[in-house]
């Protein structure tokens, strides 16, 4: 006895759609990887050198003169202001006749 089921011919067919189908993703894969690594990503590569160029030229020509020139300013402290003396302070009538 035979205990094989029969083959379908629908069944063979979607396993080939299938196998076409995970060819052609991963044909696309591969083109959006090149596209990636060497479109997309040189020009992410640039800009993160001239972002981090301007951003070291704005630190050395703005950044730290000014630091240099904050830090020679001395600042005065101020006197602590005295108390009022206790006799000053004003009373009201409510309070003073209490």
């Amino acid at each position: 006895m035979n205990s094989t089921p029969p083959r379908l011919p629908v069944v063979d067919m979607l396993r080939a759609f299938a196998a076409v189908a995970f060819l052609a993703v991963l044909l696309l894969a591969e083109q959006h990887l090149f596209h990636w690594l060497f479109l997309f990503m040189p020009g992410m590569l640039a800009a993160l050198a001239v972002s981090i160029g301007a951003a070291w030229l704005l630190w050395r020509y703005v950044e730290l003169p000014a630091q240099r020139w904050s830090s020679c300013i001395r600042y005065a402290g101020r006197r602590p202001q005295k108390a009022p003396a206790a006799d000053a302070v004003p009373v009201s009538p409510e309070t003073a006749a209490g």
